[in-house]
């Protein structure tokens, strides 16, 4: 007994071996994260620095510029870019593609710790991340209520927050607008230097008399207890009373040089959802989880939490990445289900001789499924297309003719139901490029069992061969060309698994999708289709010599033998007129090129996601209070667009990190594409339009950016300037952007160059310095602590920042 012929003649053994590959892929499928892209390790690493108060041009020389420099002497450093703002230092180092990103980063974290002791006073400790495409957020939710914001804020941090962060595979979560309880003491200058106390006398005051230290363990005989000095002030009262210093024989206390009040943080940050102010909270997720999976577990446990809270609390997600990937994944499920049903209907039309009434089921569900995609609903043709698919493979099995339509139609579900095994152990998501490749694989897997099958049904419709020996014969004919054929794809799409840069890395999921899928369409060819050719062809009786057929065969009836007559005709033309032929097909061959120079090339297309955003910069200088009036008068422009339903504004945020005042950014909500007129692109030029009137602010209208690679602004087209003289750089790039103007399909133009904030700076007079025994650094110092609100101590029972 052969190879091939065990399968044939052992049902049971050939059906558990494909249950089994069913069963892993079903089971794989469940584990299998839902995302927009493949998880792809930039060997990117961030470096983020902050040192509060400082100007950018400190921010360069005393921190960017030693970071740069230490960072540059590592091996394999591709590019070195940095951002510099106010009170913060970003330093983007991209290295090779073909560096290991986790011992980038590692190195990255060696060079910069030599370089800490060098740092300016009072700098944090430089936050050293790998660039992750999963960064964004994934949600926003807005939290709202008839209360104050300090309130709002007490239940989204202790009740809202922490109880979101033991969601399974929820990542960081950022509040934004948020306004924390703070005890502020706010002290009288006169007062102070009347009792000829400093700034820093009373800082170390508050700090020395405001602590709780451990004090070791008491033993005596057989017990043993802990020892611990209370020191903790326990009540926003106690701090009028706390003892600073003794004048002339009395104590100072703080009551006597400042006012205590049990205040808010300086607010640095807003959130504003439709025009009113709310505290939000920026949720994202796990590198490499499931971001539809991750979403509907932070909604559900939001419901659950919302049962708890006062009526007045309310919770509405804005910014929902999960939509978006639905309506994708959705799309995809469509086109596969498409695919291998029109494969399906299109084997059993080819099969030929069908009744009237056969005819008419397989019309209807074409109709059926037609009707559904011309409604433009995704949730309706998806159900349509299953129930189509399921009538079908119903029909095919219980009409006897259609039978071989049935066994070749299941080759497709369960290649690819077994291609989620081997996804699963490459660590696969299902994405926009795997799904890509299970809908191309669609019509391919099925032409193994078709190949396989059409042998079988010939040998047994026109040999008059009985479907065993029909079975295994035609198998084995046919089984090198099969082998040829299926390898001949896997030449095709493996090479794309391994092209080299970063569309490389994107596509390589794609290439073995598609490969896996392929080469399990083989095993299936061989195994389940002969295998169920042989059970579902009807015995007939062998025709004697010379004893003529029962009826037409299938080639002889049907659509099958109209069309190889109109394509004898057509072949019969192309012989007898072959200069003609060869000037078409070289002209077709030239037209391709043609055609492929005009085509726009794109690394990722800018779908229609019925959802933008507005980043803007506003004039240097803005107060917070400034840039609430700017971003208001934005949304009063923006809402003038018919289409738009939801406008979420942020203040002050870059991604995870607060960042200046002047840092805006406007989420625009759409209605769906199918209840609008215009493209997304065509509203956001109209927006562009609106928003032009607002001078000396910096707007750019972009996607939402589904591929996080740092920075505030997403740009498809960036230039760059290098020298040592900046100014010189700004005139020339200010006349690089007036030639782009003039061009079209620009837009957005603008240079990467902070604008200089205003500073008040302050020129001690060394003399009179010395004369008063002041030194420089304590005037530094105390003016940090009047004028930046300086932490001092932690109060634990009043749970708040002194």
């Amino acid at each position: 007994m052969g190879f091939l012929e065990v399968f044939v003649r052992r049902p049971v053994f050939t059906t558990m071996v494909i249950a089994t590959l069913v069963v892993l892929g079903l089971a794989s499928f469940v584990q299998l994260g839902v995302d927009i892209f493949p998880k792809v390790d930039l060997p990117t690493i961030t470096i983020t620095t902050t040192l509060q108060g400082a100007s950018p041009e400190e921010i360069e020389s005393q921190i960017t510029k030693p970071l740069e420099e230490v960072i540059n002497t590592i091996s394999g450093l591709d590019e070195l870019r940095s951002s510099t703002i106010e009170g913060q230092s970003q330093i983007f180092a991209s290295f090779i593609l073909e560096r290991n990103v986790q011992e980038a980063a590692n190195d990255v974290r060696e060079k910069v710790g030599t370089v800490l002791s060098r740092l300016p006073a009072g700098t944090d400790s430089p936050i050293i991340e790998k660039v992750d495409p999963d960064s964004s957020p994934v949600l926003a939710v807005v939290v709202s209520g008839q209360r104050s914001a300090r309130e709002i804020t007490e239940i989204a941090d202790k009740r809202v927050k922490r109880a979101l962060e033991t969601v399974k595979d929820v990542g960081a979560i950022t509040l934004v607008g948020d306004r924390k309880r703070e005890i502020q003491v706010l002290v009288d200058p006169h007062k102070l230097a009347a009792f000829t106390l400093s700034i820093q006398q009373l800082k170390d005051a508050l700090q020395r008399q405001n602590v709780e230290i451990p004090g070791g363990r008491l033993t005596s005989g057989r017990t043993e207890e802990g020892l611990r000095t209370l020191g903790r002030i326990e009540s926003v009262d106690a701090f009028n009373d706390l003892i600073v210093a003794d004048f002339k024989g009395s104590p100072v206390r703080v009551r006597d040089i400042a006012t205590v009040v049990d205040g808010e943080e300086e607010p640095r940050t807003l959130s504003r959802l439709n025009g009113e102010n709310a505290v939000s909270m920026l949720i994202r997720k796990q590198s490499g989880t499931n971001t539809v999976a991750v979403v509907d577990a932070v909604k559900a446990r939001l419901a659950e939490l919302q049962k708890g809270l006062p009526q007045d609390i309310k919770f509405e997600p804005v910014r929902d990445l999960s939509r978006f990937i639905k309506r994708s994944f959705h799309e995809v499920q469509d086109h596969l289900l498409l695919g291998g049903l029109l494969a399906s209907l299109i084997v059993a039309a080819f099969i030929g001789r069908l009744r009237w009434w056969e005819s008419s089921v397989l019309l209807a569900i074409v109709a059926a499924v037609s009707l559904a995609f011309f409604h433009g609903d995704a949730e309706l043709l998806i159900k349509v297309t299953g129930l189509a698919t399921v009538t079908a493979m119903l029909f095919f099995l219980s009409v006897k003719k259609l039978r071989p339509a049935f066994v070749a139609a299941v080759a497709i579900p369960c290649s690819i139901v077994a291609t989620f095994t081997a996804m699963r152990m490459a660590g696969f998501t299902l994405n926009n490029l795997t799904m890509l490749g299970l809908s191309l694989s669609t019509g391919i897997v099925i032409d193994d069992a078709i190949i396989v099958l059409e042998n079988i049904f010939r040998h047994h419709e026109e040999e008059h061969r009985p479907p065993f020996e029909a079975a295994i014969e035609g198998t084995k004919e046919i089984s090198l060309a099969v082998m040829a054929t299926t390898l001949s794809l896997v030449v095709i799409f493996l090479p794309v698994a391994f092209m080299g840069g970063l569309v490389g890395k994107f596509w390589n999921s794609f290439g073995l999708t598609a490969t896996y899928a392929i080469m399990v369409s083989l095993v299936i060819a061989f195994t389940l289709t002969p295998m169920l050719a042989a059970r579902i062809l009807s015995a007939r009786p062998a025709a004697g010599p010379g004893a003529l057929p029962e009826g037409p065969t299938s080639k002889e009836a049907g659509v099958y033998h109209r069309l190889e007559a109109g394509y004898e005709r057509a072949l019969g033309w192309c012989l007898r007129h072959r200069a003609v032929c060869l000037l078409v097909a070289a002209g077709i061959l030239v037209s391709g090129f043609y055609l492929l120079k005009k085509t726009p090339l794109e690394f990722v297309v800018d779908d229609d996601m019925s959802e933008f955003e507005v980043v803007a910069e506003a004039p240097p200088g803005s107060s917070l209070e400034r840039s609430t009036e700017i971003t208001r008068a934005m949304e009063a422009e923006i809402r003038k667009v018919p289409e738009v339903t939801t406008l979420f504004t942020t203040i002050g945020v870059r991604g995870q990190y607060q960042s200046n005042v002047t840092d805006l950014s406007l989420y625009v909500g759409l209605t769906h594409l199918s209840a609008r007129q215009r493209l997304q692109q065509e509203i956001m030029q109209d927006v562009r339009r609106k928003l032009s009137i607002f001078p000396g602010l910096r707007v750019s209208a972009q996607q939402i950016n589904l591929i996080s690679s740092g920075g505030f602004r997403q740009t498809p087209f960036n230039l760059i300037l290098r020298g040592p003289d900046l100014g010189r750089l700004e005139q020339y790039a200010a006349g690089v952007i007036q030639q782009l103007k003039a061009r079209t399909g620009f837009v957005d133009l603008d240079t990467a160059q902070s604008l200089r904030q205003p500073e008040v700076q302050v020129h001690i007079d060394r003399h009179k310095a010395s004369d008063l025994g002041v030194r420089v650094d304590a005037v530094a110092a105390a003016l940090r602590t009047m004028v930046a609100r300086r932490w001092a101590s932690t109060a634990r029972a009043v749970s708040s920042t002194t």
